[in-house]
């Protein structure tokens, strides 16, 4: 199901997804537009990530604003492929649920958390669009936090052992993580992914990696943003091996860009972010191995911490962790 078809004939542009178009609301939520058709896209359009053209499948609107999400596109696949046929995804900021497709082709048992609801009203339109219900898993219209109402892991039964845990609400996601306690204090959370930005996350919450940490969790670098971060990250903490995996020369930027094919919006991948991936999940990494040094030189250790937020300033990348 997952077998990456080459694309036919047919000419590859890009087009640029932009998030800045919708700006955020409180708690870290996403403005969702009303559904418009354009010159280029129907009201309905189709789309894949990878080439995976066995899995794709249909969502309302127009790309530029339902495409959300797609940097967490490694993670999910390579996850969803190492747990095959008992594969969990906890996806909190869901928009209008393009990876909670994904998840969902991919095979995985997906609970999704988004505060809009027009967002969510969209996201199980789009579930019905391609025959699917939100059953098993869930999905949960509402603010997450710490309190009583809000807590993800109410939410999530007790039976459940998840393989994949992705936090995005730009902010208040480390007070987010406090509603997750029951499911890290018994050790049901295998993995997180997670966007972590100076201005945002470590504003908030000063001490977020650190929790993290603490809950059993070692930290990598998985990508940035933008070129700037990764300057700034050497600037700020020289000697170190960190390497942004989604920018390199030969590595064409994967956040919000897609390439598509006719009517087909087709997210590209990245193989340096899977060659990570893939050593992560190999566990253990032999020692010596190029999964051994590729591992060290993208995790940041506990002291390191601080050092590396302030590197950040302004920008923003992406994290994963993996339970100890």
């Amino acid at each position: 199901m997952t077998t990456r078809e080459a694309p036919r004939a047919h000419v590859a542009v890009m087009l640029s997804i932009l998030y800045g178009a919708l700006s955020p609301t409180v708690s870290g939520a996403k403005a969702c537009k009303p559904l418009t058709a354009s010159n280029q896209f129907p009201s309905v359009f189709e789309t894949t990530a990878e080439g995976m053209l066995a899995i794709k499948w249909r969502m309302l609107g127009h790309p530029r604003d339902s495409v959300w999400g797609h940097e967490h596109v490694p993670a999910v696949v390579e996850i969803a492929n190492a747990t095959r046929g008992h594969c969990v995804f906890l996806e909190v900021g869901a928009h209008v649920g393009w990876l909670v497709l994904l998840a969902r082709r991919l095979g995985c048992t997906v609970f999704a958390w988004e505060l809009s609801p027009a967002c969510v009203r969209t996201l199980r339109s789009n579930l019905q669009l391609n025959g699917l219900d939100e059953h098993p898993g869930g999905i949960f219209t509402k603010a997450v936090g710490h309190k009583a109402g809000s807590r993800i892991d109410a939410d999530v039964p007790h039976s459940t052992h998840v393989s994949l845990l992705k936090m995005d609400i730009d902010g208040p996601d480390g007070v987010a993580m406090l509603g997750v306690e029951t499911l890290f204090q018994q050790k049901r959370i295998d993995y997180v992914n997670i966007e972590y930005g100076g201005a945002k996350q470590a504003k908030l919450r000063p001490r977020y990696l650190h929790e993290m940490h603490a809950r059993g969790f070692d930290v990598y670098l998985l990508d940035c943003y933008a070129a700037r971060t990764y300057e700034h990250l050497l600037r700020a903490w020289p000697g170190s091996m960190l390497t942004c995996l989604n920018h390199s020369p030969e590595v064409p930027s994967f956040n919000r860009s897609a390439t598509h094919l006719g009517q087909l919006v087709d997210v590209p991948s990245v193989q340096p972010v899977h060659d990570f991936l893939r050593c992560l999940v190999a566990n253990p990494a032999i020692p010596g191995s190029y999964c051994s040094r590729l591992l060290e030189n993208q995790r940041i250790p506990l002291e390191h911490f601080s050092a590396f937020t302030r590197g950040l300033g302004q920008g923003e990348v992406d994290l994963m962790l993996k339970r100890r």
